[in-house]
């Protein structure tokens, strides 16, 4: 809902204030009939190795924005200057239903000695060594203001007829969101302390330089250039996240035994829960006291260059650096949970801090041509070859293709292992696009039904190849002991079969006490009791490092998925019907060659390579092998549709 006053104050001074309004609100919840399952307002439940029950846990939700917006902009033109001044100031008042796990969760693991399924310590009732329940308290409401401020001025000065130089000033500042909270942020020198909460400071030097330039040699050659620093801001997930965990609200976490076959009666284990209290045990979300506003710098070189035969050629090399990005660090992690489920800091529990550990690295070289309209022929190809490197790809946890915002390794180590290809990382991409309208037919008497027939057309289509993105192996288990699951292997021959994997069997916690060098095959030692089955290296691709710790694992991101290809065509007729009114009738044929998707594939080692066979006792085992199977994540298909339209 915009207004805006234009004024001009002279030939050369022109304003343009607006003032705007909107607003948004939405939810998402449970059906009227699914309320009504007997099952909808119980516990979320988790098997491993099978499908479990119960609603998600991260509904009901809703999110309800109201924004008012004041801008202004000052233009003055003086000489060859063109300068503009103004101000964005924007006041957003929130109010989130935010993520509570209103119902609790919880999981079911397979134990190792002894030996039990997912599903069968689910129906005997034991949780499964170091498996979770979890269950939220308190207020589901977060009601944040954020007051967003931003001031620029900027200058176009044209220094000659063929040559502009562009440059300006940013400055923004976002405030404290956060300090509406009872404890908004924590401080990390001082750990121990509970609830601990100190306010947010504000970040106050958010100042963002930015240059660029233009030059034109003889009309057919283009340079331009330009480099700037620009600013992330916080957003409402994060604030929410704060808000519904200790010590604001109660996230409620208790792990099972990580012995035998885990802690017995496990369904009523969130019924035992008598404080619903924010206690100093309970999990912890978050952010550090100077949490800073993402810094990313952008920089670009074009050359364009005017052909003969209306054709216009380009490079252009594109790169960023970001610094201090949102990423969420496990501060407290245990020690090594499979000796005991001791923290570094052993007075709290889980401390989930989302900070700006993270950085990342952007380089491409663009190449492009473009055919301008000719003979009724307009086309454009570009390719882009790039490389995105970064140690923490975003501040919440993917698991679709085992992205986890956490290290390997936790604090108080850095992230500096965790430098490799990005989540995000495509490193080649090629569209093609073009589209044709013939010229028209202008037919003697006779021939008028030719011309209907062959002119009014026009065909166009666009063809796209994009390499695939990295995907993460996992081992599946928390070896290092740190409380997270998201531990790699040991790359031992890359030209065994990639599905064979094996343990130590010198690992002194999961090991056999063989010598040093023996390899015990992985999937018998994961799904039975059995000794040792030695294996050869010469045959095993993977390799576990020792309990507890990481050293040589592959590095992150190590595989990558399949490319991406897909073309889409259309052709249309139009009709003239009368004056004021024509009809068109369009057909299209999209992915037109029918090209399959490849999407996230099983990268995780237990779960996608499980024991085929019988063990010691007689206990027949077998499963599907889909770690690294490709052929399984394929989906897409031609799409062919026809429409017609009258307007008039």
């Amino acid at each position: 809902m915009p207004a805006s006053i234009t004024h001009i104050f002279s030939p050369n001074v022109l304003n343009e204030l607006r003032l705007a309004y909107s607003r948004i609100g939405f939810t998402f919840d449970l059906r009227p009939e699914t309320k009504a399952n007997p099952l909808a307002l119980s516990p979320t439940v988790a098997i491993s190795g099978v499908t479990g029950y119960g609603i998600p846990t991260n509904v009901p939700q809703g999110r309800f924005q109201n924004t008012y917006q004041l801008e202004d902009a000052l233009s003055w033109t003086h000489g060859s200057h063109s300068m503009k001044f103004g101000f964005d100031v924007e006041n957003q008042r929130l109010k989130d239903l935010i993520p509570f796990i209103y119902y609790g969760s919880e999981s079911y693991l397979a134990s190792k000695s002894p030996a039990y399924t997912g599903l069968a310590n689910f129906i005997d009732d034991f949780g499964g060594p170091a498996a979770s329940a979890q269950i939220s308290f308190g207020n589901p409401v977060a009601r944040a203001k954020i007051w967003v401020q931003n001031y620029f001025a900027q200058d176009s000065w044209k220094i000659a007829h063929n040559f502009t130089m562009d440059y300006g000033l940013r400055y923004e500042y976002d405030g404290t969101p956060f300090n509406f909270i009872p404890n908004p942020a924590f401080n990390p020198a001082n750990p121990a302390a509970f609830p601990g909460g100190v306010p947010q400071l504000p970040n106050k030097k958010n100042l963002a330089p930015r240059f660029g330039f233009n030059y034109s040699g003889d009309g057919k050659t283009v340079i331009s250039g330009g480099v700037g620093l620009f600013y992330s801001h916080i957003f409402a997930n994060v604030i929410d996240n704060i808000l519904g965990s200790s010590p604001n609200d109660a996230s409620k976490l208790i792990t099972s035994s990580s012995t035998g076959r885990g802690t017995s009666s496990w369904s009523t284990i969130l019924s035992t829960i008598t404080n619903k209290n924010p206690l100093i045990k309970d999990t912890s979300n978050v952010i550090p006291q100077k949490l800073l506003d993402p810094i990313t710098y952008e920089y670009n070189l074009r050359l364009q260059r005017q052909l003969p035969g209306a054709f216009v050629v380009a490079a252009e090399y594109v790169g960023n650096r970001g610094e201090h990005e949102y990423a969420s660090t496990e501060f407290n992690p245990t020690i090594n949970n499979q000796l005991a489920s001791t923290r570094i800091f052993p007075t709290r529990g889980r401390i989930i801090l989302q900070d700006n550990s993270a950085d990342s690295n952007y380089n491409s070289v663009q190449a492009e041509i473009q055919h301008r309209q000719r003979g009724g022929l307009t086309f454009r190809g570009v390719y882009t070859y790039s490389k995105l490197l970064d140690d923490g790809s975003e501040i919440f946890t993917d698991s679709s293709a085992n992205l986890s915002t956490y290290p390997e390794v936790q604090y108080p180590a850095t992230r500096r292992r965790e430098y490799a290809p990005s989540s995000f990382d495509h490193r080649h991409r090629i569209v093609v696009s073009a589209v044709y309208q013939p010229p028209v037919w202008h037919t003697e008497e006779g021939m008028h039904w030719a011309g209907h027939v062959v002119n009014g057309w026009m065909f166009s289509g666009i063809s796209s190849f994009q390499s695939g993105q990295p995907i993460n192996p996992e081992i599946g288990f928390d070896w290092n002991g740190d409380g997270i699951s998201n531990d790699r292997p040991i790359l031992l021959n890359k030209n065994a079969p990639l599905t064979n994997w094996a343990i130590k069997g010198d690992d002194p916690i999961f090991g056999f006490g063989l010598p040093a060098g023996t390899l015990c095959d992985g999937p018998r030692w994961w799904s039975t009791s059995d000794d040792c089955q030695v294996v050869s290296a010469a045959n095993t691709h993977w390799v576990t490092s020792f309990e507890g710790t990481t050293q040589n694992t592959v590095a992150r991101n190590y595989f990558f998925a399949d490319h991406q290809s897909r073309t889409d065509f259309s052709a249309e007729r139009s009709f003239r019907l009368t004056e004021k009114s024509d009809f068109m009738i369009r057909g299209e044929a999209l992915n037109v060659f029918n090209h399959g998707v490849t999407g996230n594939y099983n990268a995780t080692l237990i779960s996608g390579v499980p024991f085929n066979g019988t063990d010691a006792l007689g206990n027949k085992f077998s499963g599907t092998t889909t770690f690294g199977d490709k052929s399984r994540t394929v989906s897409g298909n031609r799409v062919l549709r026809i429409y017609a339209r009258i307007q008039f």
